[in-house]
């Protein structure tokens, strides 16, 4: 079994469980007999963790590739799927019944819900800065680049967790799934950005 093989097993264990937990939360609607409203803030947050959790995947190739087998290697990673399945469950409350909209749960919740994927996003993005120093060391533009992305993706989380509007909530959230589409969807904006300009 090779370096990454093992990290895999261990780190992809964490996420899939985070995504079951997601899944399950809102699973639980189906089986109240009187469930609360959806509303619209956290349906769409859940579907952005999970997104987020899929690009995970794809960010644990470039983590976990030069990565070596200690405590200190698997502690950034494990942190991140941690955090990731703390949001998972707290994104849907375990008390259904007390709770007249999923979106007035979230705007009780939001500081811990948004905070935590904050951190992730925070922690994801240092921990990636390997993988980015080797893909385009040799130029400096890739630092700015980093810097645009890392930056607007946080600037976002940091809106939806100061905002109070519903409104706003889901312009914001809608502006991290466009984000996520453009780095990690078919356009693969960053390398298109350092390569414009370098």
């Amino acid at each position: 079994m090779s370096q990454f093989e093992f990290f895999w097993a261990f780190y992809g264990l964490l996420l899939g469980l985070a995504v079951a937990e997601l899944l399950s939360g809102f699973a639980a609607l189906l089986r109240e007999s009187v469930p609360p409203r959806l509303g619209v803030v956290t349906p769409l947050l859940g579907l952005q963790i999970l997104v987020e959790m899929l690009a995970n995947y794809v960010d644990a190739w470039g983590m976990a590739r030069g990565a070596g087998v200690s405590l200190a290697e698997f502690a950034i990673p494990t942190f991140i799927g941690l955090l990731y399945y703390v949001a998972a469950v707290i994104i849907v409350p375990r008390q259904l019944s007390d709770w007249g909209s999923l979106d007035d749960y979230f705007d009780k919740r939001r500081k811990w819900i948004v905070g935590t994927l904050l951190l992730a996003n925070a922690t994801v993005s240092v921990a990636l800065l390997p993988t980015w120093f080797a893909r385009f060391g040799e130029s400096g533009a890739w630092v700015g680049v980093w810097g645009l992305q890392v930056g607007s993706l946080l600037g976002i989380y940091i809106f939806l967790l100061l905002t109070r509007s519903r409104r706003f909530s889901v312009v914001a959230i809608l502006l991290l799934m466009l984000w996520y589409l453009l780095f990690y969807g078919p356009f693969h904006i960053a390398t298109a950005l350092v390569a414009t300009v370098s």
